[in-house]
């Protein structure tokens, strides 16, 4: 939907965030669905280059490296990814 959506005109949908009717596209692809997204698949990654264990070397070598990186971006530690929060 992001890359062709339709052309048809639908309802207005209640944006949860600024408490108005707007069309759909402004309602689903808004920031805090896209932060979402971004820390959910930061948490996938930080559990993998944690958890996952390889007996190839070079996969090893590549989570370390991995991890080492997401602790620069995520210095706090693993992301949080809210159980709930109104996404859509």
């Amino acid at each position: 939907m992001a890359v062709h959506p339709s052309g048809k005109i639908a309802a207005p949908l209640l944006h949860p965030e600024l408490d108005v009717g707007m069309e759909w596209r402004f309602v689903f692809f808004r920031a805090r669905n896209a932060e979402m997204a971004v820390l959910g698949a930061a948490a996938m990654l930080w559990d993998l280059a944690t958890n996952g264990r390889s007996k190839d070397a070079k996969v090893t070598e590549y989570q370390e490296a991995l991890l080492a990186r997401l602790k620069e971006i995520f210095p706090a530690g693993a992301p949080q990814v809210p159980s709930s929060g109104g996404a859509t």
